[in-house]
C-alpha cells in the first residue's frame, strides 16, 4: 500500500487516506502503528492527506450481527459501543490524537489542490505545513493577531509578492473551528467574528 500511495504522489496524483478507528481488534498499539505508517509516507508531487473516523456501529450492518457481536464481545450501537479491545470513547480520543501526533502528512481540510491550480508542489506542501502548525497554535490559545498574521504569511507562501490592503478571511477552518477574521492596514486594527464550531 505504501508503495502505491507514494507512486501516485510521484505522478502528481493527490491521495486522501481514510481510516476507521476502533474497529473490532483495534488496540492502542495498532493505532500507533497507523500513525507511524502515515508519518513515514513520502510525498513528492501529489498531496497526501488523511482523515480519521471513529467507528460508528450501524443497525443491519455486518458488524452488528449476533455472530460478530459474540465473536468480538461487541455491545452498544451507533456512536456508543464497546468490544474486547476498545470502546467508543477511546476511539474518539485516539482519532483526535492523530491531529497532534502525525508528522509530515496532514489532515484533509478541503479540496485545496483544485483551488490553487498552478501552484508548485513545494509551495503547496509549505501551505499544508503552515496551516497545520497554525491549527496547533490555535489549540494552544495564541493571540488572534498572531493567527491573522500567520494566515497572511500562508497566502504569501502560495503567491509570493502578494499584498493586501484589507485582509479578510471568510470562514477560515482551523483546528475544527470556523472563524471570520479581518485585519486592515498593517495590523493596526483587528476585527474578529466567531462562527460556531463545525466539528463534532
Amino acid at each position: 500500500m505504501k508503495a502505491s500511495i507514494e507512486l501516485a504522489s510521484s505522478h502528481g496524483i493527490h491521495t486522501q487516506l481514510s481510516f476507521v478507528v476502533g474497529f473490532p481488534g483495534e488496540t492502542a498499539e495498532s493505532v500507533e502503528k497507523t500513525k507511524f505508517f502515515i508519518s513515514n509516507l513520502k510525498k513528492t508531487r501529489g498531496m497526501i492527506t488523511y482523515a480519521t473516523f471513529p467507528l460508528f456501529l450501524m443497525p443491519l450492518s455486518n458488524l452488528a450481527t449476533n455472530e460478530m457481536r459474540d465473536k468480538w464481545g461487541l455491545s452498544g450501537m451507533f456512536g456508543d459501543w464497546s468490544h474486547k479491545t476498545m470502546n467508543s470513547q477511546k476511539a474518539v480520543e485516539h482519532s483526535e490524537a492523530f491531529f497532534t501526533d502525525v508528522d509530515n502528512i496532514y489532515p484533509e481540510h478541503s479540496d485545496i489542490p483544485n483551488q490553487v491550480d498552478g501552484i508548485s508542489p513545494e509551495r503547496l506542501f509549505t501551505f499544508q505545513r503552515q496551516r497545520h502548525n497554525l491549527s496547533l497554535q490555535l489549540l494552544k490559545g495564541v493571540d488572534d493577531r498572531v493567527i491573522v498574521e500567520s494566515i497572511w504569511e500562508m497566502a504569501r507562501s502560495l503567491r509570493p509578492g502578494l499584498e493586501f490592503k484589507d485582509r479578510s478571511f471568510q470562514a477560515i477552518l482551523l483546528a475544527g473551528f470556523a472563524r471570520e477574521l479581518k485585519i486592515t492596514g498593517r495590523g493596526d486594527r483587528l476585527r474578529r467574528k466567531e462562527i460556531p464550531a463545525l466539528k463534532k
